[in-house]
């Protein structure tokens, strides 16, 4: 009986251990979830929120390294944020090739654990030479499949528990919640920009219809004014001409009272005393003169064009160079601008998610602001370049003017909607802008980025990156 006894007592004391084991063990899986879940429920930047959470897990589960990678476009992870990594090794990627680690966790959507990391082919040269001796990987899921992959890794032979293992694939669960909670606050905060965008583009068009009305008809009556004016410089020259005749007969005349109505007469015909051709001159006005109505119907046409383009049209896939074409094909021939080229690029179709007639509209806008008579160039004969191309892994439309000189102050104004004063051949004259302003807030409120840039030693470039289509390889 001694002897049963003393071995139920023993079974006893087993099962009390092995309880208050599975009970300290709890206890800590509890704290480290509560730490981590208290982490998880700031709403703090994303990247200062996975700092701490990396710097967390690091000290729960013993780990020298703690690294969270994203899988980059050719294949390879990058480090997104990193505990314990040296810092040259923060731009080194890790391969993602069928038989690592890595790509096994996204493939199995399970831990893949490395136990002797050091000598292990599979895992990266340059995450030996940290002497870790044991890693585990951990893809970090969401609603819409892995998101990135965490690596936590210790510089010793201690493997990583598999009931650890299991907490930390709950905690990257977690982990790609919070991710993707971020990312949809991301595209909360793009929708409600681009909504303002197309509030603002609504209001542009109206803008841009209203001037054109309010311009058009003062605009026609110059035009028919000039005109007339025009038809009658023959007619002004020869009454010059003939008064010029009249003055040299009357200061030849005997008669005294000849040579005083000569000078009166030349006087009248040359204000101030200064030799100047007033019929020259009438000319050379009336030809400034209709060169500036050119121009302002130009920049009429556009904000018509712009104003037609506000009507509602919903994007569709479309080959941006196919608008190039169009947009260079609309511009009329004209000696008074640069020429126009079409770089031809790789000739590649370059698909953008956008409505069509939006995009010709303002990509015009910009054409016919850029290519603007008078504008100051450096070599007046060099032509002014478009072309599509892909850009961080974006369609973008290019136009390279590599002759125009604009001060920095200029080119971050360019898209300013004020009266800007520009140099020109025949002195100063003034110009509008605007149409390049409302050309840039129809792109944004397509989901456009722009951006300018000054070429060595002067010119512009105009980068537009279009959004992408859903379907368009990336």
């Amino acid at each position: 009986m001694d002897r049963v006894h003393r071995e139920d007592l023993q079974r006893l004391q087993a099962a009390h251990a092995t309880a208050l084991q599975a009970l300290h063990a709890a206890i800590r899986d509890s704290t480290r979830l509560t730490r981590l879940f208290t982490i998880l429920s700031e709403h703090a930047p994303l990247d200062a929120l996975l700092d701490r959470i990396l710097a967390t897990l690091s000290e729960l589960f013993s780990s020298d390294v703690a690294v969270l990678l994203q899988r980059s476009d050719d294949g390879a992870f990058v480090p997104l944020r990193a505990i314990g990594l040296p810092e040259d090794m923060l731009d080194r990627p890790v391969s993602g090739s069928p038989d690592s680690y890595v790509a096994a966790a996204v493939e199995t959507r399970a831990p893949a654990v490395a136990a002797d990391a050091l000598h292990d082919p599979r895992v990266d040269a340059h995450l030996r030479e940290l002497d870790i001796g044991t890693a585990v990987w951990l893809p970090v899921t969401g609603n819409d499949g892995v998101r990135a992959v965490m690596m936590l890794a210790r510089c010793r032979s201690d493997p990583y528990a598999p009931a650890d293992v299991n907490l930390l694939m709950a905690m990257s669960y977690r982990i790609g919640l919070v991710m993707e909670r971020a990312r949809a606050e991301v595209l909360l905060h793009e929708a409600q920009e681009r909504l303002l965008q197309t509030e603002k583009l609504a209001l542009a068009g109206k803008l841009a219809g209203s001037v054109a009305h309010e311009v058009n008809n003062p605009l026609a009556c110059v035009r028919a004014n000039m005109e007339v004016l025009q038809r009658h410089l023959p007619a002004i020259q020869a009454t010059f001409g003939a008064a010029r005749a009249a003055a040299e007969f009357l200061a030849a005349t005997p008669d005294p009272s000849g040579p005083p109505l000569a000078r009166a007469l030349l006087a009248a015909m040359e204000p101030e005393a200064k030799a100047v051709d007033v019929a020259e001159e009438l000319k050379e006005i009336a030809a400034d003169s209709m060169e500036a109505v050119r121009r302002i119907g130009h920049l009429v046409s556009s904000f018509v064009r712009l104003s037609a383009a506000d009507r509602p049209a919903k994007p569709v896939s479309h080959d941006v160079r196919v608008t190039i074409a169009e947009c260079v094909a609309d511009l009329p021939p004209d000696t008074g601008r640069p020429a126009l080229v079409r770089d031809p690029g790789d000739g590649l179709p370059c698909i953008a998610w956008i409505a069509p007639p939006v995009l010709r509209a303002s990509v015009t806008g910009l054409l016919r602001f850029l290519l603007a008579p008078g504008l100051r160039r450096a070599e007046p004969g060099r032509p002014v370049a478009i072309r599509a191309e892909r850009s961080q892994g974006r369609p973008a439309i290019v136009i390279s003017d590599p002759a125009l000189v604009l001060s920095n102050e200029e080119r971050r104004s360019i898209f300013d909607p004020r009266m800007e004063v520009v140099e020109t051949p025949k002195g100063r004259t003034v110009r509008l802008s605007l149409v390049a302003t409302l050309s840039y807030q129809l792109l944004r409120g397509c989901g456009a980025e722009i951006s300018t840039a000054t070429l060595d030693p002067h010119g512009l470039e105009i980068r537009i990156l279009l959004p992408a289509a859903p379907a368009d390889p990336r």
